[in-house]
């Protein structure tokens, strides 16, 4: 793949990751510098678990945690960089936005705020994680549209590349699309993963 590839089956990674998440989030809250902020858990806890993966692989983990001056963030949330002998690039990049339950109206414009950086930097693998926290189905749509219409309008696709699309609510979904071919594709379309 032009872009590198990633080390890992993404399917598999990306599912096995969200229960961790969850799990480290959940004992987050607990400590008292995220006592009431469940939003801050959550992100930390990704990070934190995305930099175990990382280091696995042999990666860098580039990515800031609120109090920590030690990491550095780069451009998105989280990437993966990865050194090979006298090459090097991003191999997992990564924007989150779990939102805030008080402002709801205002995060979908976050997400794809997040989403269109995710979208001009170049990794074998992109994903993007929010949370629906909805049960009609209307504020999933508006990500999704939102989403579908951002990565429609995108005119450097680079062919090979994967995006994952994550909702970490309690309904846990995922969705993809594998990029078909470079440059602008006006008729993509995420699909579920099952």
């Amino acid at each position: 793949m032009i872009l590198g590839d990633f080390p890992l089956e993404p399917f598999a990674f990306v599912r096995s990751l969200m229960p961790r998440v969850r799990k480290r989030a959940e004992e987050l809250q607990t400590l008292k510098e995220y006592a009431g902020h469940e939003q801050t858990a959550w992100t930390a806890a990704l990070k934190l678990i995305l930099k175990e993966d990382g280091n696995k692989q042999d990666c860098e983990s580039l990515y800031r945690l609120n109090g920590d001056d030690s990491s550095s963030e780069f451009l998105l949330d989280f990437v993966w960089w990865k050194r090979f002998g006298t090459s090097e690039g991003a191999l997992l990049a990564c924007e989150s936005e779990f939102g805030n339950p008080r402002g709801r109206s205002n995060d979908v414009e976050a997400i794809g705020s997040d989403f269109w950086k995710l979208l001009t930097f170049k990794a074998p693998l992109k994903m993007m994680v929010f949370d629906v926290i909805s049960s009609d189905g209307d504020r999933e749509l508006k990500i999704l549209s939102l989403l579908t219409t951002f990565m429609r309008s995108y005119i450097a696709h680079v062919e090979g590349g994967l995006y994952l699309f994550v909702d970490a609510s309690p309904a846990f979904k995922i969705w993809y699309v594998r990029i078909s071919r470079s440059g602008l594709i006006d008729d993509l379309e995420l699909s579920l993963l099952t």
